[in-house]
């Protein structure tokens, strides 16, 4: 073997073993899941969840969980006028460390403008009493989306979400972009949980898939929990049934796409039929989107070119949706345009990752919580976002639309300064992506016109 071939095998080998080692040490985190521990089901319900119907005028979903023994469940449901026993379907969900039983009862034809009391009734116990109330027939929605949860153990999520209830008032539904959980254990769940037990059961709940819901493996597959958890709509594809769903309200058609399923290319073409007839049969003034992985990506290091190959030209051709809400990269972002749609990056998780400052965005965050919320009307869909630590406004925007005619974007949060701060997670660390983060900062905050502040 002459010299020069014993040098080409010799990098060829180097390059192999370099190459071995690589995916060694990132299996785990590619592949491997956190081992989930033994827990324990209350013989009594829990997790006790109200979702919409597919007319959200008209229609609710209940679900609970509840034991390792099947019970018959019945919802007595009561209006000042009337009572009713409406039975509860029942289903036996395995997970890695335990089993239990989860409960849906489908509520179709309610009244408008009606308050409704429900407690929930099997052969050997009976809840205390629940209430919602059905709006009435208005053109004004007011919803909360907020951006990946993803409480660690001792998160503070709970106390997020009732100051900003309490600073913005009662809303008709929360949205969630996906990654309540952390992992798919139990023990996530139920923290999951602590954060929204104060109005799961009387405010509807939107809620998208991430990829924290998802056990991973060569091919993802949702936990099973997810699909029972939560009594979404089943009008979606059967591939992806009940997590890709839409809820029509008086005059807005919420659309909610779970990408995580999105893995093999026949997929993303199913996905892709299924929005498009979706957005085309729409009769609504407006439709809103939400999905956990965004168009554009608002972190270093991240990239969803599949996404915007399969969603990017329906989104912006003829019957494209007015507002674009995603997740995923922890980090903020509201995308620069000045016609629909209006794509938003949202981040409420304390784990904060670095802000590639992209010179597309109208409006950038890094290092801190938020959380939105969206009225809708006639009009306009005004969105307004505010900082988690203070509450103050931190971006303002409009989109505004007349009947037979393209939306207009109106930026409002111009004057408000934008804050770029290196995350405390990465404080004390200079590596080379803090080193690229600190540059695209600079470089944004040189731009003409841009007024940032941050802190290291």
């Amino acid at each position: 073997m002459t010299r020069r071939k014993q040098i080409k095998w010799a990098i060829i080998g180097l390059v192999a073993v370099a190459l071995t080692g690589w995916i060694t040490s990132s299996w785990g985190r590619w592949f491997g899941n956190e081992p989930e521990l033994p827990y324990t089901v209350p013989t009594v319900p829990d997790r006790i969840t109200l979702c919409y119907g597919p007319d959200a005028q008209h229609d609710r979903c209940l679900t609970w969980r509840c034991d390792t023994i099947q019970h018959a469940y019945a919802v007595e449901l009561r209006t000042p006028t009337d009572s009713m026993m409406l039975p509860a379907s029942s289903v036996r969900v395995e997970s890695r460390a335990g089993f239990q039983y989860f409960y849906r009862c489908e509520l179709y034809g309610l009244m408008e403008n009606a308050t409704y009391r429900y407690r929930l009734c099997s052969e050997t116990d009976t809840t205390a009493w629940h209430a919602f109330v059905m709006a009435e027939r208005t053109d004004s929605i007011r919803f909360m989306v907020l951006g990946d949860i993803q409480d660690s153990v001792g998160g503070d999520s709970p106390d997020l979400l009732r100051m900003a209830s309490e600073r913005l008032g009662t809303m008709d539904f929360y949205a969630f972009v996906g990654d309540m959980i952390e992992r798919p254990t139990d023990r996530y769940w139920q923290m999951f949980y602590s954060s929204i037990d104060p109005f799961c059961d009387s405010i509807p709940l939107m809620v998208c898939t991430g990829n924290h819901d998802y056990l991973k493996g060569i091919y993802k597959t949702i936990d099973p929990r997810w699909r029972h958890t939560f009594g979404t709509p089943l009008n979606g594809p059967d591939r992806f049934m009940g997590r890709s769903y839409y809820v029509d309200f008086t005059d807005m058609r919420f659309i909610v796409i779970d990408t995580d399923a999105l893995q093999l290319p026949w997929e993303y073409a199913a996905a892709r039929s299924w929005v498009s007839n979706v957005l085309q049969q729409s009769t609504k003034h407006w439709n809103v989107v939400l999905m956990h992985h965004p168009l554009h990506s608002a972190s270093i290091g991240r990239d969803n070119p599949t996404m915007r190959w399969a969603f990017r030209s329906l989104f912006e051709g003829e019957h494209g949706p007015d507002l674009v809400l995603a997740g995923h990269d922890h980090s903020y972002m509201r995308w620069a345009a000045e016609t629909a749609p209006l794509y938003m990056v949202l981040t409420t998780a304390t784990k904060d990752y670095l802000s590639k400052s992209d010179p597309g965005a109208a409006k950038v965050a890094c290092g801190h919580r938020l959380y939105q919320q969206v009225v809708v009307t006639p009009q306009a869909i005004a969105l307004s976002s505010y900082l988690a630590e203070t509450g103050e406004l931190y971006d303002s925007v409009r989109i505004e639309k007349q009947t037979g005619t393209p939306a207009v974007i109106r930026d409002l949060g111009q004057h408000i300064a934008e804050r770029i701060d290196l995350p405390h997670r990465f404080s004390g660390k200079d590596g080379s992506r803090v080193k690229k983060f600190r540059k695209l900062r600079s470089r944004r905050a040189s731009e003409p016109g841009r007024n940032v502040v941050f802190e290291d």
